[in-house]
């Protein structure tokens, strides 16, 4: 199995990346970044493509990535970072240029694009995040009903709790939310708290399974395309499927 992954040095996309490199079921890994990546090193699977612009793919890269299985595109940076209009395009436009690209490395091709709770396709929501996170979400299923071999999913993690220590957790991650945050979240059950390990194993089982949309139930919407938090956690928690879609 070919993974191509974004996102490598941020929590989730670093879980990703340590879940790949454990498991001897992926092969090959391309991580797109703009600067190097540390845990990459002394891997064998793993090649990093240093990649400046995201909304561009020259044919040169393409011909690099041909054959790859699936995508988690885990880019994204928080909203408090950079101004409305690098939200907007480092969270919708890349996403879409990144998909558009992809879509005939193979057939299929799954793009696993990581949003979050909170995410609105009919962007009504009075945050900018769950707006654009959930323009992303209704562009790409457009794009998939229209594009043969694109198989898309998008997965709405809550809040991501680090685990490992081969990530660094932000201050906010550290000191802040553990004692104001999180507390208040397992008192409604944990629904909405995923751990990184748990995270990564569901989104490289969507990337690397069939495609297939998942049957309604708790946590599935969009047709089997939308993948809520309390989902992920089962996900990750089956060791098989009978679709094959957990390696």
């Amino acid at each position: 199995m070919h993974l191509i992954l974004t996102g490598a040095t941020g929590t989730c996309g670093s879980a990703v990346l340590k879940h790949c490199i454990d498991n001897s079921a992926i092969t090959r890994v391309t991580v797109l970044s703009r600067r190097p990546v540390p845990l990459a090193n002394g891997s064998d699977k793993v090649s990093v493509v240093i990649h400046k612009n995201f909304e561009s793919y020259p044919q040169s890269l393409l011909d690099t990535l041909k054959g790859a299985d699936g995508c988690v595109w885990a880019l994204g940076i928080p909203r408090t970072k950079v101004s409305k209009e690098q939200y907007i395009k480092i969270t919708y436009d890349y996403t879409m240029a990144a998909a558009n690209a992809f879509a005939s490395l193979s057939t299929p091709f799954k793009f696993v694009f990581v949003s979050g709770e909170g995410a609105d396709m009919t962007e009504r929501t009075p945050f900018l995040f769950g707006n654009i996170k959930g323009r992303a979400e209704k562009s790409l299923l457009a794009l998939s009903d229209r594009t043969s071999s694109l198989r898309v999913y998008s997965a709405r993690p809550g809040y991501i709790d680090p685990e490992g220590d081969h990530l660094k957790p932000s201050t906010m991650q550290q000191y802040i939310y553990p004692y104001t945050l999180v507390p208040g979240l397992k008192l409604l059950g944990g629904a909405y708290i995923i751990g990184t390990k748990t995270l990564a194993t569901s989104l490289v089982g969507l990337a690397t399974g069939s495609g297939e949309p998942f049957p309604p139930g708790c946590g599935v919407e969009a047709e089997g395309r939308i993948l809520r938090n309390s989902f992920l956690r089962g996900l990750s928690k089956e060791s098989s499927l009978e679709r094959g879609d957990l390696i």
